[in-house]
């Protein structure tokens, strides 16, 4: 039988090395892109050595990486518990964590790849996934159907950034609902078990 791996906690210190990475990252590509900041540099701006950021990071790519998927599972902290449909406040609440860090998420956006900003999305919307298991449809319909809500909510989340928030936080409220209610009523009419 084989060995349960079991996941090491992750100590204060090395939580606090990664956040005091990750918001150098962000300080320096307000600067210039990520392709003109060295190692040597981040690591001077955070007070940490070389060593620690390799034990960290592979990366300057990877920690952008970690730094943005941080910032969104910051900002969807309030959805986290939530295994039903999240109540309007939920999701307001995420909305107002975007408007405080819209400029912290385009400066990393403006460095990601689309898929990749897309993807950490993704990650924090997943509680939307578990209907679909309630569903006749299969595995493949499944995951193709959540692919394309994911894709709808975060096309009209990032916009929504890079467009500054000049939408108010209750019209994009209205336009994420109309979204989730769609796919649930898409649900409903066409999986019907």
């Amino acid at each position: 039988m084989p060995e349960k791996i079991v996941e090491k906690p992750v100590s204060r210190r090395r939580k606090y090395t990664s956040h005091t990475l990750r918001e150098a990252l962000t300080d320096r590509l307000e600067e210039k892109p990520l392709q003109q900041i060295t190692v040597v540099e981040l690591c001077e701006r955070a007070d940490v050595n070389r060593t620690t950021f390799y034990r960290n990071y592979e990366s300057m790519e990877q920690l952008r990486d970690d730094a943005l998927y941080h910032l969104f599972s910051q900002i969807f902290l309030p959805l986290q518990n939530c295994r039903q449909f999240p109540p309007k406040t939920l999701m307001r609440e995420a909305l107002i964590n975007t408007k405080k860090n819209r400029r912290t998420i385009k400066i990393l956006i403006c460095q990601t790849d689309f898929r990749i900003a897309t993807e950490a999305l993704r990650e924090n919307l997943s509680i939307f996934q578990e209907p679909l298991q309630a569903t006749v449809c299969s595995d493949d319909e499944a995951a193709l159907i959540y692919s394309s809500f994911c894709s709808s909510i975060c096309t009209a989340w990032l916009g929504w950034v890079e467009n500054d928030c000049r939408i108010s936080i209750e019209h994009m409220e209205q336009i994420i609902f109309a979204i989730i209610i769609s796919y649930y009523d898409m649900l409903e009419k066409d999986f019907k078990k």
